[in-house]
């Protein structure tokens, strides 16, 4: 039966069904749950809405952004009768293929915390995630104990994060130039 699930892209004229399958797979509701938002965030250049079909009934959903800087997913909803079966799974690897293909390099979830069943779905997947995480938070961090000698380093008393997040996201190597570049080149 799960080899007959199918991740596609919602069609518009399946909105009221997503409604009702948020409802119905206990997510918490939002002021923004409405067909027209949803046709909305469908058709804009950065939104995507993904559904999981079994025998032509959509079971599960999952939603993802992308701003031009940072691909963020939310709204995973899977059906109580088809979860533990890795319908979740699936259709958080399709959305960050299409989000990473979009150009992501660094991926947000939103996540409820105290929707226990959602927190100990994503503290699973975390080992399988944990790349995106890695590499910024070690990026960020090196930079920001740099902080504390840069201006005897270079002269510079800034750090210029937001180059660094766009090296990031060129995929540049991380390396000494790279780092000088937002750092500041070392005096002599």
């Amino acid at each position: 039966m799960d080899e007959d699930i199918i991740i596609r892209p919602c069609r518009t004229d399946e909105c009221e069904i997503i409604l009702k399958l948020w409802q119905d797979a206990g997510s918490t509701p939002s002021v923004s749950d409405t067909i027209d938002n949803l046709k909305k965030e469908m058709q804009s250049d950065g939104g995507i809405l993904l559904v999981a079909e079994c025998e032509g009934t959509i079971i599960g959903t999952v939603m993802g952004g992308w701003d031009g800087w940072r691909g963020n997913i939310y709204r995973l909803a899977v059906l109580p009768d088809f979860r533990l079966r890795g319908i979740g799974r699936r259709l958080v690897r399709e959305v960050e293929r299409q989000l990473v293909d979009r150009g992501a390099r660094k991926l947000s979830i939103l996540v409820e915390k105290n929707e226990n069943i959602a927190v100990t779905f994503w503290d699973a997947m975390k080992n399988s995630n944990r790349h995106w995480l890695a590499a910024n938070m070690t990026g960020e961090a090196f930079l920001g104990f740099g902080a504390f000698n840069t201006k005897k380093i270079t002269g510079q008393d800034v750090i210029d994060f937001l180059k660094f997040r766009q090296d990031i996201v060129e995929t540049k190597t991380w390396d000494l130039d790279m780092f000088a570049e937002v750092l500041g080149k070392p005096q002599k």
